[in-house]
C-alpha cells in the first residue's frame, strides 16, 4: 500500500484487540499519527489478559479474513510459525462430524493458522508497535466523546490518566473498536443523538475451555469437531497451538452448558455424539484449569440507520457486531470492515458523509453472515430473535446439503468455500447439488 497523510493529521482507535489493531494498521496509511488506547494491561509476552475473557477459547481466521490480514500484516505468519503456530489444511487435517456424519476429507483445502488468541493478538501488536506513526496506550480507560460545539462531529476522546486526572486526545476519526462492551451506544444518547437500533438473537450459549499436552500417540488429524445436529444443542472442537498443545472447547446452547471441574468437563465430552472426542482428552495430560465464558446473545448495532450520527467515528469489530463465536465469523468479519475503511480513505479521504457511509458498507458486508449464523441458531427452537421468511426451507436444504458432504468430496469444497467466506452460499445451489439433494435418501 502506498503511504498517504491526506486523510487527517491524527486518529484514534479505542481498543487494542483484533479489530483495534487491523483498524491502527490500516489508518497508519492514510494518517500522520495513530493512537491506540485500551483500558487492559497489554503483556509484553504471548499471555492471556484479563480484558479479552473471550481469547482463552478457540479461534479461528477464516480463510477471507487470513488473505486479507496477510495482506496488511506480511510478516505475521512467520511470526506465528516461529511461536510455534501449526498450519492446518482444513480440508485434509481437520476431522469433523456435522450434519450426522464426518466429512469427507481431502487434499488442499482451505489453510488455517493454530495458534492461541493470545499468540495472535501479541504478534499483531508487536508489527503494529513497529509502526512509526503507531502509539499504543494501555491502561488508560475511555470515559467519553468530545464533539464540536454544534455536535456534528466527534473531535477528540475523554481519557482517564493512570493518576485518575482526565485527558482529552484530540483527533481528525475516533475508531470504536472496543468489542462487547463498547459504551458507543450510550455515549451517543447522552450526546443527544440518540440509541441505534439493535438486532437480538437470544441463544444463551456457553464455550467451556481447557488446554491439554498433545499426547505423544498422534490421531490422524489436526483439528476435530463434533457438531450435534439439532435438536441436539452440544459440540466440541479441538485446536492445536504452540507449545505442542491442544485447546478443547465444549460449548452449548439454551442450559447446556460444560461445568468447569474435571470430572464434570470429561463427562459433557463423554456424552457428544462421537466417542472419539471424548477419547482423544481423557487421557491426556490437563496443562491448567477449565474456563467459562458466556454468550447470552449475538447482537447487531445498526448505527447505519440512525437519523443523526457524526462524523469523525465509526464503530466496528465486536462493537459493532459480536457474532455467535461458534462459526469463527468475528475476526474475519473485522478485517472485512477493515477493508471497507481502507477502501474509503484511499478513494475519499475524511470528505462529509465519511462515518455514514463507512457504517452503511460495513453493516452491508456483515449481513450474509449474520443470515447464516441466524439460519443456523434458529434451528434450536428455544432460540429468539433468529426467524426469516424462508429459513424452513433453508434449514431443511442445508442440512441436506451437510449430509451430501459426508459423501461428496466436490461438495464439501464447495461447502468449504462458503463457510471460508470465499465463495457466495449460492454455488451450493448449482443443478448438480440440488438434484442431489432431492434425490438422496
Amino acid at each position: 500500500m502506498t503511504k498517504q497523510t491526506n486523510s487527517g493529521r491524527h486518529a484514534v482507535v479505542i481498543g487494542a484487540s483484533v479489530a483495534g489493531l487491523l483498524a491502527a494498521r490500516v489508518l497508519s496509511e492514510h494518517f500522520e499519527s495513530v493512537t491506540v488506547v485500551d483500558r487492559d494491561h497489554l503483556p509484553s509476552r504471548a499471555e492471556f489478559r484479563k480484558g479479552a475473557p473471550q481469547a482463552q477459547h478457540v479461534h479461528l481466521f477464516l480463510k477471507n479474513g487470513l488473505e486479507r490480514v496477510s495482506r496488511w500484516f506480511p510478516n505475521l505468519e512467520h511470526s506465528l510459525r516461529e511461536g510455534g503456530m501449526i498450519p492446518v489444511d482444513f480440508g485434509r487435517e481437520v476431522a469433523w462430524y456435522n450434519g450426522g456424519g464426518w466429512h469427507k476429507r481431502y487434499a488442499g483445502g482451505p489453510t488455517g493458522w493454530g495458534s492461541s488468541r493470545a499468540l495472535l493478538e501479541y504478534q499483531m501488536r508487536a508489527e503494529v508497535e513497529q509502526m512509526a506513526n503507531v502509539r499504543i496506550r494501555a491502561q488508560v480507560p475511555v470515559l467519553g466523546l468530545v464533539t464540536d460545539p454544534q455536535k456534528e462531529r466527534v473531535t477528540a476522546v475523554r481519557l482517564q490518566q493512570p493518576g485518575g486526572a482526565e485527558e482529552i486526545l484530540t483527533a481528525d476519526l475516533v475508531v470504536d473498536a472496543s468489542g462487547r462492551g463498547s459504551r458507543t451506544p450510550q455515549w451517543l444518547e447522552e450526546l443527544g443523538y440518540g440509541r441505534p437500533a439493535v438486532s437480538t438473537i437470544k441463544i444463551d450459549l456457553a464455550y467451556t475451555s481447557r488446554i491439554y499436552r498433545r499426547p505423544a500417540s498422534a490421531p490422524d488429524w489436526t483439528c476435530l469437531g463434533v457438531y450435534e445436529e439439532a435438536p441436539g444443542k452440544r459440540q466440541g472442537l479441538i485446536l492445536p497451538i504452540e507449545g505442542d498443545r491442544w485447546i478443547v472447547t465444549l460449548a452449548g446452547y439454551h442450559g447446556n452448558h460444560c461445568p468447569t471441574d474435571e470430572a464434570g468437563f470429561l463427562e459433557f465430552a463423554r456424552t457428544l455424539v462421537q466417542p472419539e472426542f471424548y477419547e482423544a482428552i481423557r487421557r491426556a495430560e490437563p496443562d491448567g484449569e477449565a474456563v467459562m465464558f458466556r454468550i447470552p446473545a449475538s447482537i447487531r448495532h445498526h448505527y447505519e440507520q440512525m437519523k443523526q450520527f457524526p462524523e469523525g467515528l465509526i464503530v466496528m469489530g465486536d462493537a459493532l457486531c459480536g457474532f455467535n463465536p461458534s462459526y469463527a465469523q468475528g475476526m474475519t468479519a473485522a478485517a472485512m470492515e477493515a477493508t471497507v475503511l481502507e477502501e474509503l480513505l484511499g478513494q475519499r479521504g475524511l470528505v462529509d458523509g465519511f462515518s455514514r457511509t463507512f457504517q452503511k458498507r460495513a453493516s452491508g458486508q456483515l449481513l450474509v453472515p449474520w443470515i447464516m449464523g441466524m439460519l443456523e441458531d434458529s434451528r434450536h427452537r428455544e432460540t429468539v430473535g433468529a426467524n426469516m421468511p424462508g429459513f424452513g426451507f433453508m434449514r431443511w436444504y442445508t442440512s441436506r446439503v451437510l449430509k451430501l458432504c459426508s459423501r461428496d468430496e466436490a461438495v464439501v469444497r464447495k461447502f468449504h468455500q462458503v463457510l471460508h467466506m470465499m465463495k457466495p452460499s449460492t454455488i451450493l445451489f448449482h443443478p448438480k447439488i440440488i438434484w442431489q439433494v432431492l434425490t438422496m435418501g
